[in-house]
This record gives structure tokens, C-alpha cells and sequence, in this order.
């Protein structure tokens, strides 16, 4: 087919008229673009700069083909060959973009589904971060909290050993009144036994007396 496109290009056009020569040109320009981009579609990297070339190549060739009239009848007979074989080209052209939307629409759709799923991993990770800085801070207040109750504790044992010590002065208190009352008791009984000792050495010195008087009386009388 493309054999018999270039024999109609080589040895029909010529046949026209003149002024059609250079709209002839323009086809065989068009044409031979359509025809290098269809080639490289099979030997370059579908890369998306490639194919924005693909796409303006085809978009030309549509706004060529709509817009091109020929001046006569057989500029029509060979534009419509012509443009019969450009718009093979054109639909193999649009098939090779499609099939490359659909790539990158599947590969859109892949990242997405990635990105949804590093995102759902990420969320995870997070609750699970948050649950340990919960369980953290839970843990935390929780101890907290039985120490509050401890120092509540040890507070109102302090008090009760404040009450206790209190007690205890006041008990010393009492006591040294007590040992005081003693003191001044024992120092009365010591004084009473004092005087009583006196009076008893005393009546021993009297007792004593007389007894030697007694007998100096009798040994006295003995004699006479």
C-alpha cells in the first residue's frame, strides 16, 4: 500500500495543475510526517514527550486533511487515495495513543493505589505510635496518681505522729509536774526522817546517860 502511495505521488501529481503543485507538496510532506512517527512508534520509548509528538502529528494532519480542497477532479480522484492511506496511518497513530493514555491511566491508577496504600501504612503506624504514647501517658498519669495516694497516706501519718507527739509532750508535761510533787514529798520524808533520826539519837544519848549515871549511882552506894 505504501508502494503504490508513492507511485501516485511520484507520477500522478505532476499530472495536476500548477497552483495544486504546492498543495501537493504539503500532502507528500504530511504524509512522509505520518509516516516517520508511525515507524518511530515501534522503535522509540513511549516516553510522554513522544507521545505529545504523536498526538500534535495527528491533530496537523486532521486540520490538514479537513481543510485541504483540491482544484479539480483529479486533484479530488488522487486526494481521496491519498487520504485514504493518511487516515490508516492516522487510526494506527490514535490507536498507539490511546493504548498509551491507557498505560498511564493504569499506572495512575497503580501510584494512586500505592499512595493510598503507604498512606493507609502510615496511618497505621501512626495509631500505632499514638497507642504507645496513650498507653505511655496512661501509664504515667497512673503513676501519678498512687503517688498522690502515697503522699496522701504518708501526709496523714505524719499528722497522726504530730497528734502523737503532741500527746507525748503533753504526757512529759503531766510527768514532770508529777516529779516535781514527788520531789517536794520525798524532800518532806526525808526531813521527817531527819528529825525523827535526831530525836532517837537523842533519846539513844539520853538513854545511854542514864544507864551510866544508874551505875555510878550503884557502884557509888556499893562502896558505902
Amino acid at each position: 500500500m505504501q508502494n503504490i502511495t508513492d507511485d501516485i505521488l511520484q507520477h500522478i501529481i505532476p499530472l495536476a495543475q500548477q497552483p495544486a503543485q504546492i498543495k501537493t507538496n504539503k500532502i507528500h510532506q504530511i504524509y512522509q510526517q505520518l509516516q516517520r512517527v508511525l515507524k518511530q512508534t515501534k522503535s522509540m520509548e513511549p516516553t510522554p514527550e513522544f507521545t505529545n509528538k504523536v498526538t500534535k502529528t495527528i491533530q496537523e494532519a486532521n486540520i490538514f486533511l479537513n481543510s485541504h480542497k483540491p482544484d479539480n477532479n483529479i486533484g479530488n480522484v488522487i486526494f481521496a487515495q491519498q487520504k485514504q492511506i493518511m487516515l490508516q496511518h492516522i487510526f494506527q497513530l490514535n490507536e498507539y495513543v490511546q493504548l498509551q493514555m491507557k498505560r498511564q491511566s493504569m499506572y495512575q491508577n497503580q501510584f494512586e493505589i500505592q499512595h493510598n496504600q503507604l498512606e493507609s501504612i502510615e496511618m497505621s503506624q501512626q495509631l500505632v505510635v499514638k497507642e504507645k504514647q496513650d498507653s505511655s501517658f496512661n501509664r504515667v498519669v497512673n503513676t501519678l496518681q498512687e503517688i498522690a495516694v502515697l503522699q496522701k497516706r504518708v501526709a496523714e501519718e505524719v499528722q497522726k505522729g504530730d497528734q502523737d507527739i503532741y500527746k507525748i509532750g503533753q504526757n512529759v508535761e503531766t510527768a514532770e509536774v508529777y516529779v516535781d510533787k514527788a520531789n517536794k514529798h520525798l524532800g518532806k520524808a526525808i526531813k521527817n526522817i531527819i528529825g525523827r533520826q535526831k530525836c532517837l539519837v537523842k533519846l539513844f544519848i539520853i538513854v545511854i546517860a542514864w544507864m551510866i549515871v544508874k551505875n555510878v549511882i550503884k557502884l557509888v552506894f556499893k562502896r558505902k
